[in-house]
């Protein structure tokens, strides 16, 4: 059985300041179709993941990678990309394993957008605005999820998660299994029998609305302007002097 790792520390409630339903419009932004999601066929890396509990800045590097392959602007991230983040921001040394404790989906956040995250030709990429959504509230998830390509979600996982990965299997709630660790999970996407597309251990995972309820203890869309053509307007038809409007209230 290959290895994985852990890597995401508990949530802390309040600690991403603002709210989705707080900057945007709910009511009018576009309901997004049953069955939605890039990414689903491309090759994902595992980005030391199987070595290091550095799952926050991985799953970020793969959203990064799923928003500039969609305008034909692939990037690369590498393992030592990754593990330098992860290292900036918890103190993780690669020859001290006491150090690999994990990171924070609110700090990483706040380093996404502040310093960016560096890619394997050392160029780094920022986000604009993240805001935090309620785990129980599927509605905003597939709403975020399909209008910016990704959101990013922390779980506590159980060990029936793991047999079920292994057995390449949705992730769904089995009673009674003990948590193994926190993860992080960026969700791209949704399929016809509703359950949520993640990117996890590099490969491709669904997940039942049931498990996200149960398991999830926080979610958090991330805006960035890398997603904007060059015509101004995102893939699903935002436009740019209004978006940074909101950006200006965060």
């Amino acid at each position: 059985m290959r290895e994985y790792k852990f890597g995401k520390t508990p949530a802390r409630p309040g600690s991403v300041q603002f709210k989705m339903s707080e900057f945007f419009d709910l009511g009018h932004l576009p309901n997004p179709p049953l069955m939605f999601g890039l990414g689903k066929n491309y090759t994902w890396e595992m980005l030391a993941n199987d070595r290091v509990g550095d799952c926050v800045f991985a799953g970020q590097a793969h959203l990064e990678q799923l928003w500039h392959t969609q305008f034909n602007r692939p990037i690369d991230f590498s393992d030592e990309s990754v593990i330098s983040d992860y290292s900036a921001v918890t103190g993780y040394n690669p020859n001290d394993p006491n150090t690999d404790n994990g990171t924070d989906m609110e700090t990483a956040a706040k380093y996404w957008r502040k310093n960016g995250i560096v890619d394997a030709e050392g160029k780094r990429h920022q986000i604009d605005a993240y805001v935090s959504i309620p785990k129980w509230r599927f509605d905003q998830i597939a709403t975020a999820a399909w209008l910016f390509d990704g959101v990013g979600l922390g779980i506590m996982v159980p060990d029936s998660a793991m047999k079920q990965f292994e057995q390449q299997i949705p992730w769904s709630v089995v009673p009674g299994s003990p948590v193994r660790g926190g993860h992080f999970v960026p969700v791209i996407g949704r399929n016809s029998r509703g359950n949520y597309w993640g990117i996890t251990w590099g490969r491709i995972h669904a997940m039942t609305p049931e498990f996200i309820a149960t398991y999830a203890d926080e979610c958090i869309a991330y805006l960035s302007l890398d997603i904007l053509d060059t015509k101004g307007l995102s893939r699903r038809g935002f436009d740019l002097p209004k978006l940074q409007e909101y950006l200006k209230k965060l």
